[in-house]
């Protein structure tokens, strides 16, 4: 992953903008966004290419990104930290920052 765009998805989980979600890239529920942690590096990158009320999908897959992108390991990883432990945003960008490597 090239370091401008680790540096900006870990500034936006940091930011505040965004609700934590889980089991989603995006959803909405009762007039609410809510994002998972890749969701908003989607978000971020303008990744999303419609929103249905449920969950909006990545262009190519609704689910994940390339592995050209970002390594499926480090996928499964930040998803599961994100969906199954009580992470927050920000404790998933202090994860991300010292554990996802860069390009530089």
């Amino acid at each position: 992953m090239k370091r401008e765009i680790r540096d900006k998805w870990v500034a936006a989980l940091r930011s505040g903008r965004y609700h934590k979600g889980t089991n989603y890239l995006k959803t909405t529920y009762q007039g609410r966004v809510f994002h998972c942690a890749l969701g908003v590096l989607a978000e971020e990158l303008g990744l999303f290419d419609g929103q249905d009320g449920k969950m909006s999908t990545v262009k190519g897959s609704p689910h994940r990104f390339p592995d050209s992108f970002m390594a499926t390991e480090i996928q499964n990883d930040v998803s599961l930290r994100n969906d199954r432990t009580p992470m927050t945003f920000s404790d998933l960008a202090n994860y991300i920052e010292s554990r996802i490597p860069c390009e530089e």
